[in-house]
Order: structure tokens, then sequence, then C-alpha cells
């Protein structure tokens, strides 16, 4: 088994879990203990059974649990194939990064849109519950939240990114009720107007037949 990553998921991981998924690519399918996988990158078992811990959190369907002081890789957990993150996921996360980081500027001028590993593991997270939310749906779950009363604009991506749906039907108020007349401030009526022209320019390009 060998798992390839890209930059989101690796930005996912501490530096534990980036010495156990070398010790995962190293070792390949099987069932390895934690001593094994730790000699394969020369670090301390205490190490590597955090960081395997992690990769398991992040990847239970390629890193089993521990059983009996063995990790099950790839064979026996969710697949024989070449363990890889597909190329549909990256996009889907990459569209999604890119929608919060507009909604953020928007509504925070001045300010660059930033993420930690935290935030990237949140993502990850998000996306692997979420499979069957539409990027119009969390674009329009992104615009409500901002139009909420009581949202701490600048609050890091980690901390919010579970809640997003909560926010897919309407704007809140502060005490997390439909707000009558679903606009919560300057802020939410022009990220209002701004989505509302995106998606009127990405309408026309379709029809046209233009790839944006």
């Amino acid at each position: 088994m060998k798992i390839i990553i890209d930059s989101d998921f690796l930005e996912g991981l501490t530096y534990r879990g980036v010495l156990a998924l070398v010790a995962v690519n190293a070792l390949g399918d099987g069932s390895w203990t934690t001593a094994q996988l730790s000699q394969a990158v020369s670090c301390n078992s205490s190490l590597m059974l955090e960081g395997m811990g992690e990769l398991h959190t992040l990847c239970p369907e390629f890193i089993g649990k521990q059983t009996k002081n063995k990790w099950p890789l790839g064979t026996g957990v969710a697949s024989t194939e070449k363990v890889q993150i597909l190329e549909s996921d990256s996009t889907c996360r990459q569209d999604f990064l890119d929608d919060v980081k507009k909604a953020y500027e928007f509504v925070n001028k001045g300010l660059p849109f930033t993420m930690g590993s935290a935030d990237g593991a949140a993502v990850k997270r998000w996306l692997k519950q979420n499979k069957e939310v539409t990027r119009e749906e969390w674009r329009r779950a992104l615009g409500n939240r901002y139009k909420s009363e009581g949202v701490v604009k600048t609050q890091a991506l980690y901390l919010w990114i579970g809640r997003l749906l909560e926010y897919l039907e309407a704007p809140l108020d502060r005490y997390g009720k439909t707000m009558p007349n679903g606009i919560g401030g300057k802020h939410g009526e022009a990220l209002g107007r701004e989505q509302g022209n995106y998606a009127a320019r990405q309408s026309a390009v379709a029809a046209a037949g233009v790839q944006s």
C-alpha cells in the first residue's frame, strides 16, 4: 500500500503524523507493530503511537484500529489497491477552500485568509462527513453565516466549520433562530449581492458554452 498525499492533507498532520505516514509507506500492506513502524523511520515508539493514532483518525478506511499492538494497513481494512486521494476529492476540497477564502476576504477587507494545520484537518473531516453537500449549498451556507448576527468574522475555520450546515437554509440571529428579514448587517447585504452577481456570471458563461 502507498498513500499519496497532497498539500491540503499534509497540512492536517502534525510531525508525528508525517513520521507515521512515512513509516506506513515504507512497510506497505500488512499488520505492523508500533515498534516495527518506529524502526522504519528511526523514531521512538511513543511518537509513532501518537502519529498512527492521528492517521487512523484521518484515514480510518486505510489505517485500521490498533489491535494487540498491531496496526492493520490496507489489506483487510478497506482495500488492497493502491491508496490515494482521488483527484475529484482534491478538486472538491480546493473548490471549497476557494469559496471559504473568497467569502472571508470579502467581509474582512484587507485581511488575508490563512489556514493552520487544525483548519486543514477540520476541512478534510467536514468534506468526508458531508459528501452529499453540493458547491451551491455550501456557498449558500457560507453566505448565510456571514449574514448572521453575532458571528465572529475573523474566527479560525476549524472553530466553526462543523456548524456550517446550520446556516444552509437562512441566516440566524444571535439566538440561533432564523432571521425574519434574512439579512444581518451591511456585510450580509453586500455579500448577498456579490454572490448573486457571481452566480449570474457563472450561469451566463455556462449558457455561452465558455469555461470560466
